[in-house]
Formats: C-alpha cells, sequence, structure tokens
C-alpha cells in the first residue's frame, strides 16, 4: 500500500523536502509494464495459489446442493407424512417424528437416517460452522453432458435433536431458492430463475404451499428432454463448501499470502516491516494506559503488544493456557485504538466462546456476527446510549498504592543479605525441597543471626569446606571430619533423624 501525506504550508500543500516514489509492488505484477506488449508479467506465486484453489475445490467432496445422494440413510421423507402432523410442522412448530410417520417400518427408517442427519449436522455445526440441515422442497432431476444432477428447488433450515427414542424437528427461518440450482440452469440452459419471485410463490396469504413453485419450475424446463421436478419434501444436510472457500481466492494479491507462497520480494518485505516492541511492565504501567480487558501474563501481554503495534505473526497455543482471552485483550485494545477487528476461526465455539468472554466483562455489543448483524447492532446501539464513563480516578489511585506495596514486598523477599548472601526466598525454596527429601531432617534448634553470620565466617575462613559422612548403614550418628583432624577423632556427633 502507498500512502502519500500532504501537509498544509505556505505553498502547494506539498512538503518539498519528502519525495515522492513510486511503491514497491509486489502483489501486482499486472500494473507493471516492460514496454513490449508481447512480454506478460506474472508473479512467481500463482502456481501455489492455483495449487491452494485446487485443494479447496475437493473440500467437503461433491456438492449436495447439486448431486444429493438420495438413499435411505442420508434422507428423511416427508412426502407422505400424517396430515395433522404435517399442518404442525409447516407452522414453524416443534413436531416429533412419529407424529409425522405413522407407519411402523417407515418410522423406523426415518429415525435411523435422522440420528446420521443429526450427528452430521451438529458435526458441520460445531467444528465447520456450516448449518446443513435443511427441508429440501422439491427435487430436480436431469442430465447433461454425460453428467447426472439431483437437486433441491428450495431450501429452508431445520432443527433436529434427538427426544427419547424420537427426534423432534423444526423449521426456521424462512425458504430460499437453492442458488447453485440457479447457477446451473443459467450457465447450462440459459435459464435464469427469479429467487425471489419463486420464494413469494410459497407463500400465500401467510401459509406455505409449495405447489406452485414446482409448477413453475415444471413450466419453464419442459422444453428440456429428461428434466423432471418431483414433488417431495426431504431433510437431509445441503451443503457445498468448496464453492465458497474457492470463491473467497479469487483475488490473493496480499503481501503475507504472497510470501506464504514463496514470493521471495514479499517474504523479505514482511520481514523487514517486522519491528517487535517490548511492551511496558505491569508494575511500571499507569492505569490509565491499561486497555487489557482481562488478566494476562508477560507473555500474553508480549502478543497483544506485537499485533497492535502492526506486526504478523503466528502465536500457537495449547487448550487452557489462556489463548481466548489473549484475542479478547488483542480485540479490546485495537478497538480502543478505533479499529475495526475481524474475527475468523474454523470452529463456532471458539466465536462463542469469544463472544461470551465479552458479555461477562459487560461488553455484549461490541463482537457482532453476520448470522445475527441486525440483534447485535440493536444490542450495541443500546449499550451505546446507555453507557457513561467511568469514575475510575480513586479506584486507579488505590490501584497503585496497592501495587507499590506488593512490589516493595515481592523486592524484600527476592532481596539478598548482604553478610549471607541469601534471600528470604532461597531460603524458603531450600525449606520446601528438604521438606520432599523421602526423610526429611527435623531439628528444633534455633540459631540467632551472630551464629549464622559465625558459621558463614568459619566456612569462609576454612581451607576446605566441611565433610559429612556416615559410619555405616545401620549407624544413627554422622561425624563431621574436620580437616587437619586424626582419623578415628570425633569433633561432632549428632543423632541422625
Amino acid at each position: 500500500m502507498w500512502r502519500v501525506d500532504r501537509q498544509q504550508d505556505d505553498g502547494d500543500g506539498i512538503d518539498s523536502d519528502v519525495p515522492l516514489r513510486a511503491p514497491d509492488n509486489t502483489t501486482a505484477p499486472h500494473t507493471l509494464s516492460l514496454g513490449d506488449p508481447t512480454l506478460q508479467v506474472g508473479n512467481v506465486a500463482e502456481p501455489v495459489w492455483d495449487s491452494w484453489r485446487s485443494r479447496l475445490a475437493g473440500v467437503g467432496g461433491g456438492s449436495t446442493l447439486l448431486h444429493f445422494r438420495d438413499a435411505p440413510r442420508t434422507r428423511i421423507e416427508l412426502s407422505t407424512t400424517h396430515p395433522g402432523g404435517l399442518a404442525q410442522f409447516i407452522t414453524g412448530k416443534t413436531t416429533l417424528l412419529s407424529s409425522l410417520i405413522r407407519d411402523d417400518l417407515a418410522l423406523r427408517t426415518a429415525r435411523l437416517a435422522a440420528g446420521e442427519i443429526a450427528a452430521k449436522g451438529l458435526e458441520l455445526s460445531t467444528v465447520r460452522g456450516i448449518d446443513a440441515i435443511h427441508l429440501a422442497i422439491g427435487i430436480a432431476h436431469w442430465t447433461f453432458s454425460g453428467e447426472s444432477f439431483r437437486a433441491p428447488l428450495l431450501l429452508r433450515p431445520l432443527a433436529i435433536r434427538r427426544h427419547g427414542r424420537d427426534f423432534e424437528v423444526k423449521l426456521l427461518g424462512t425458504p430460499f431458492l437453492n442458488p447453485a440450482l440457479a447457477d446451473a440452469l443459467r450457465d447450462q440452459f440459459g435459464i435464469a430463475l427469479d429467487a425471489s419471485a419463486f420464494v413469494a410463490l410459497a407463500d400465500r396469504e401467510g401459509s406455505f404451499t409449495p405447489n406452485p413453485v414446482i409448477d413453475r419450475l415444471r413450466g419453464l424446463t419442459a422444453h428440456l428432454d429428461g428434466f423432471t421436478v418431483q414433488p417431495r419434501l426431504v431433510v437431509s444436510s445441503f451443503a457445498d463448501v468448496a464453492t465458497d472457500m474457492v470463491a473467497d481466492t479469487r483475488e490473493l494479491s496480499h503481501p503475507v499470502l504472497d510470501a506464504l507462497a514463496g514470493n521471495p520480494t514479499s517474504l523479505q518485505q514482511i520481514k523487514a516491516s517486522y519491528r517487535p516492541v517490548s511492551p511496558t511492565p505491569q508494575d511500571e504501567r499507569s492505569p490509565e494506559t491499561d486497555t487489557l480487558l482481562l488478566d494476562a501474563d508477560s507473555e500474553q501481554e508480549n502478543v497483544v503488544a506485537q499485533i497492535t503495534a502492526g506486526n504478523s505473526l503466528v502465536v500457537k497455543t495449547l487448550p487452557g493456557t489462556g489463548g481466548t482471552q489473549t484475542i479478547v485483550n488483542t480485540i479490546g485494545t485495537l478497538v480502543a485504538q478505533n479499529k475495526r477487528v475481524l474475527v475468523v476461526s474454523a470452529r463456532r465455539a471458539t466465536l462463542r466462546g469469544i463472544s461470551a468472554r465479552l458479555t461477562e466483562i459487560g461488553l455484549p455489543g461490541v463482537a457482532v456476527s453476520p448470522d445475527t448483524l441486525r440483534r447485535d447492532v440493536i444490542k450495541a446501539i443500546g449499550r451505546n446510549e446507555k453507557a457513561k464513563q467511568a469514575g475510575m480516578a480513586e479506584v486507579d489511585d488505590a490501584l497503585v498504592r496497592l501495587r507499590r506495596v506488593l512490589v516493595d514486598y515481592r523486592g524484600a523477599l527476592s532481596r539478598k543479605d548482604p553478610v549471607l548472601a541469601v534471600s528470604v526466598l532461597d531460603c524458603l525454596t531450600e525449606l520446601a525441597r528438604l521438606a520432599l527429601l523421602p526423610s526429611a531432617p527435623a531439628t528444633t534448634a534455633r540459631l540467632s543471626r551472630h551464629s549464622v553470620e559465625s558459621m558463614v565466617e568459619g566456612a569462609a575462613a576454612s581451607p576446605r569446606p566441611w565433610s559429612v559422612r556416615r559410619t555405616s548403614a545401620s549407624s544413627a550418628t554422622a561425624r563431621a571430619t574436620r580437616p587437619g583432624t586424626a582419623p578415628g577423632s570425633t569433633t561432632a556427633t549428632a543423632p541422625a533423624r
């Protein structure tokens, strides 16, 4: 990115001391010219980008929006349901599967399929963040260029969960036209489907009537040989994972992506732009400048400081090591700088955890989700309207005073004695080590400071340190033999404990 900051002065508004130069373009080679129209500038990262796109195209397997696998274990057939249960189900109320399907054999097959569909839907929702369970209204089947297609016409989100030995199903949201079907008919046969018009046909005086939609598609495709539209209601998982992911990779001209793909110029640019910063220690930082929302240790604070300084980095964490609170602290710091933050995760549970942390600290309106954008924005507006400036002056003063007391106390524990050359913390550490021994030593003797200093001075004046040896395994005495004493003469004997 290239930016020229213009400064206001008495001249033409441009600082003549600042030379203007062209940007170092590393990810948009099409903007460069070699002076020869027969030569085309490329990017060395393009082959890697193509490999990324090809790998993404295979994620999730075939699209069930165009190639629905119509098998008893992959769908729940609701085309011949009981009228009483169907009326309750269509109105959006929670309905038991046994109320929709009264035949015992069909109900048993539906329950087996419901178990697999519910498990798959839970996996896609929690791990991938994809709501794949839908009610398909009408199934279109045709063949083009030797390839067979089977696609739902309308889709409506649906929730399914186990209820004892049975299952509960409930319609969610509003129906919508299968986008993959619309694209396929346009590309293959030149038939354009109006999504809003098709959805409107299914809504007649507030009641859901899918038959007009099926009849409309049949009329548009009547001239196509082998194109059939079946009036069916089918519950299954319908998702096209790869198409949207590949669409997101159409434009990959970014220095970071370029460097990851192996462009040496971009890699050098990223390395040169890395400017590590040193965060101010907690004990020295003013409370007025502390923008962390949650507690953080020194390593977590360093991560937040590097991100807010504009550095690109990768942080690897283990579960339970404070990864979520580090993300929350980073969000708070960036928002305090009037910046917008986009948080992306492969797991929906991670995003919910971040949102829950923000709610716990009284900031439910900071984070908005595309799925609940309207509700989140309304909450944010309400929170901002009711927000008041917090009076933190007295709290900050008390915090500084208490912090000074704790810092002094910690300093006193770790300060080494000038004569003994040990600190209170060293003594406590050594006592804890001795207490953990299999045969921990114990004594009731108490030595004065003068006695301890005399022992230290005597040890320093001795040519060799004292040696302690045990005479035998069964002996209950330990002899301390001083250098220069004749063998066999004992200078000190004490019971061993």
